[in-house]
């Protein structure tokens, strides 16, 4: 069975894959394969005999640091680059938490407080009336007076957090295990 590669559409902000992105995911691989070939080498001669792949790990790993540096600062400024065919990665990915407020909750919907309010809101069971269309998850987002459908202080509140996901398509082999050859 083949791994397919996540697709980050949903949650990746300003999705739009610019040539920038691409070209610095593809100096990061190039840097990356250098590394991976360099540090295989260095594991099998002596620092002693090689210490010139030494310097030339530094010199990788420098490249790899400035090109990640360069990455996010290019992702903030030209948007977001994904290739999931390749499984390439260059994007800044959006998480938003919600928050559930059983106050709110109770005085805006009192007749599903039972089922919904154990000591906070029981969040599979609210989801399950949004999906059964019983309730309206944007209805309890908003704000507004107490009525029949139930306005009020906001039942569900949203917090975004941001994380960086930089993959260049590059995996080093796997190490061989003791007795194969």
């Amino acid at each position: 069975m083949t791994k397919t590669n996540p697709d980050y559409t949903a949650s990746a902000v300003n999705l739009t894959n610019p040539t920038s992105v691409s070209s610095l995911l593809a100096k990061l691989r190039l840097s990356e394969e250098g590394l991976n070939t360099t540090m295989e080498i260095v594991s099998r001669v002596l620092e002693i005999h090689a210490p010139h792949l030494a310097d030339q790990r530094q010199e990788y790993e420098k490249a790899i640091a400035q090109t990640m540096l360069e990455l996010r600062s290019t992702i903030e400024a030209d948007g977001s680059y994904q290739d999931t065919e390749a499984g390439i990665y260059g994007l800044k990915q959006r998480k938003v938490s919600k928050e559930y407020h059983a106050e709110a909750f109770e005085a805006r919907y009192p007749r599903y407080a039972g089922s919904v309010i154990i000591k906070a809101v029981d969040v599979p069971v609210l989801q399950a009336l949004i999906k059964g269309g019983q309730l309206n998850e944007e209805t309890l987002k908003r704000e507004g007076p107490v009525g029949v459908d139930g306005y009020g202080p906001p039942v569900i509140t949203e917090k975004e957090s941001f994380a960086f996901i930089i993959k260049s398509g590059f995996a080093p082999p796997e190490p061989e295990k003791k007795g194969e050859k």
